[in-house]
C-alpha cells in the first residue's frame, strides 16, 4: 500500500512538473514571436511613411498592441516577470490613468445620461476634467496606450543582450534604408517619388510628408550608428568603415533635407559627439582599456572635412536668408506661441484633454491674419502643446517618464563596458564567416559609447521639440520611446537568457 502512495506522488510530481515544462515552453514561444514582430513592426514603422497616414496608424496600433499582449500573455504562461522593475510600470499607470479618467469624463458629459442623482461633486469633476473632443481624446489615449505597452516592452528586451543589440540594430537600419531610399530617389530623378493620398503633393523625404519630421528621424539615428563605427573601430573590428558610411550617410541626409532647425541641430550634435568621443578616448587611453589606431583617426578626419565642404555648398542657404529677412517679431511659430501660452491658465491641472489642441487653440487666436492664414493642427511647440493636452498633472508625469531615463544614460556613457575590450578577430574564411564577424563585433546596447550616442539622439530630438512638431508624429514617439527604455535599463544587470 506504501509503495502505491509514493508510486502515485510521484506521477503526480512528474505532471506537474512536465505540465509546468510545457507552458515555460509555450509561454517562450509567445515571448519569441512578441519580439520577432516588435523588431518587425519598429521597419514597418518607418517604412509606413513614418505612421503619418491614418491607415498605417491604425495598422501599427492593432498589430503593436497585439504584440504587447502577447508578450504579457506569454510572460504569464512562461511564469516569467517582465524585467521592467516597478517604477516604470507605476509612471506608465499613472500616465493612463489620468488620460483615460479626461477621455471618459468627457465622454460621460457629453453623453445623453441622466445625471440628475449623481452627487454635484461629480458633475462639477466631470465638467472641470473631462476633454474638450472625446472623439479625439479616445483615438489620442489608444495611441498612448499602445505606446507606452511598446515602452515598457523595451525595457524589458535591453535587459537581455542579444535582444538589446537587435533591438538597436533595427532602428538603425530603419534609418539606413530610408536614406537609402531617399538618395535612390535622387539618383533616379525623382522617379521614385511618393505623394500625398490624393496624389498631388510629393513627400518632403523619403516617406516622411514634412521635412522637419524627417530631420528629426535622422538625428534620432545618425549618433547612434557613429557611436557603432566608433567602438568598432577603436577595436580594429570586421566592417568599422561600413558603420561609419552609413553614419556619413544619414548625417548628410540632413543637408539634402530642407529643415532649418535639423540641420542646425545636425551641427549642435556633430559637436556633441566629437566632444563626447573625444573624451571617451582620453579616457580609455587613460585607463590603458584600447587605443586608438592614428589610421583611423586619419580617415575620419579627411572624411569629416569633405563632409563639411560638401555639407556647405550644398545647404539651402536661401531659407536662412528668408529667416533672417522675415524677423524674429514676424515669424509665424513665434506669434502662435504667444496665443498658446493664453490657453495654459484655462487648460490648468488636467488640461484640454489629449489630443485637442487642434480644436482648442482657434478660441484664443481670435481675428490674427497669421494665425487664420497658417492652420495650426499641431503647435509647433510639443511642450506647450503637451501642457494644454495634458496640463501641468500630466506634463509632470510624462516628465517623470523621460527625463530620468536621460539622466541615467548620462550618468552611465563614460563608465567601463561590462562587455570587454577585446579585438575583434581578423580571420573569417567564406562569406557566413564574415558576416558572423561584422555583427558579433557591434556593440551590446549597455556599451557607455552605445548609450552616450543614444543620449545625443534624445538631446537633439528634445531640442527640436522646443520649435516643431517630433513628438506628434506617431514613429517618432516609437523610436524616442524606445531610446528612453535604454535609458531605464542602464546600470542594471544583463540578463542571461536560455
Amino acid at each position: 500500500m506504501r509503495e502505491g502512495k509514493d508510486l502515485s506522488c510521484a506521477n503526480q510530481n512528474n505532471r506537474a512538473f512536465f505540465t509546468r515544462n510545457m507552458r515555460e515552453k509555450v509561454g517562450g514561444s509567445f515571448i519569441l514571436a512578441a519580439r520577432v514582430a516588435y523588431l518587425a513592426l519598429i521597419l514597418f514603422a518607418a517604412a509606413n511613411f513614418g505612421l503619418t497616414r491614418p491607415s498605417g496608424i491604425l495598422i501599427f496600433n492593432y498589430s503593436m498592441g497585439a504584440t504587447v499582449l502577447l508578450w504579457l500573455f506569454g510572460s504569464a504562461m512562461a511564469g516569467r516577470k517582465p524585467r521592467v522593475g516597478w517604477l516604470p510600470f507605476l509612471i506608465v499607470f499613472a500616465i493612463l490613468i489620468m488620460g483615460w479618467f479626461t477621455t471618459v469624463a468627457g465622454l460621460l458629459e457629453s453623453a445623453d445620461t441622466d445625471t440628475s442623482e449623481w452627487p454635484d461633486w461629480l458633475e462639477d469633476l466631470l465638467i472641470a476634467c473631462g476633454t474638450y473632443d472625446p472623439a479625439l481624446s479616445l483615438a489620442s489615449m489608444f495611441r498612448c496606450t499602445v505606446l507606452l505597452g511598446a515602452f515598457l516592452m523595451a525595457v524589458d528586451l535591453f535587459a537581455a543582450p542579444p535582444w538589446g543589440k537587435r533591438l538597436v540594430l533595427s532602428v538603425c537600419l530603419a534609418g539606413v534604408g530610408v536614406v537609402g531610399f531617399v538618395f535612390l530617389q535622387k539618383l533616379t530623378g525623382n522617379l521614385l517619388m511618393l505623394k500625398s493620398l490624393d496624389g498631388r503633393i510629393p513627400l518632403s523625404f523619403g516617406p516622411y510628408r514634412y521635412w522637419g519630421n524627417a530631420a528629426s528621424f535622422l538625428n534620432l539615428i545618425w549618433p547612434v550608428l557613429a557611436a557603432i563605427a566608433l567602438h568598432t573601430g577603436m577595436r580594429h573590428a570586421r566592417g568599422w568603415s561600413a558603420w561609419m558610411a552609413a553614419a556619413i550617410l544619414v548625417f548628410s541626409a540632413l543637408y539634402i533635407n530642407i529643415s532649418k532647425a535639423g540641420q542646425a541641430l545636425g551641427i549642435v550634435g556633430l559637436a556633441l559627439f566629437g566632444s563626447f568621443a573625444l573624451l571617451y578616448i582620453l579616457r580609455r587611453k587613460r585607463l590603458s582599456l584600447a587605443t586608438f589606431p592614428w589610421q583611423t583617426a586619419a580617415v575620419i578626419t579627411v572624411l569629416t572635412l569633405l563632409l563639411a565642404v560638401i555639407l556647405f555648398f550644398g545647404v539651402q542657404w536661401s531659407r536662412w536668408d528668408r529667416l533672417q529677412s522675415q524677423g524674429l517679431q514676424q515669424n509665424e511659430r513665434l506669434v502662435a506661441y504667444r496665443y498658446f501660452i493664453k490657453i495654459l491658465p484655462d487648460a490648468g491641472w488636467t488640461g484640454c484633454g489629449p489630443g485637442t489642441f487642434q480644436r482648442v487653440y482657434m478660441h484664443y487666436v481670435g481675428n490674427d491674419p497669421v494665425m487664420h492664414r497658417t492652420p495650426f493642427w499641431v503647435a509647433h511647440q510639443d511642450y506647450l502643446q503637451t501642457l494644454v493636452e495634458w496640463g501641468y498633472i500630466g506634463t509632470i508625469l510624462w516628465g517623470a517618464l523621460l527625463v530620468p531615463g536621460a539622466l541615467m544614460l548620462a550618468g552611465r556613457c563614460f563608465r567601463p563596458s561590462r562587455n570587454g575590450m577585446t579585438t575583434e578577430p581578423g580571420y573569417a574564411f567564406d562569406l557566413m564567416d564574415k558576416l558572423h564577424s561584422f555583427f558579433r563585433a557591434v556593440p551590446d546596447s549597455s556599451t557607455p559609447l552605445i548609450q552616450g550616442g543614444v543620449l545625443i539622439a534624445i538631446i537633439l530630438t528634445a531640442l527640436h521639440a522646443g520649435v516643431d512638431f517630433p513628438m506628434q508624429i506617431e514613429s517618432l514617439q516609437f523610436y524616442f520611446l524606445i531610446w528612453i527604455a535604454l535609458g531605464w535599463q542602464a546600470g542594471k544587470e544583463p540578463v542571461k537568457e536560455d
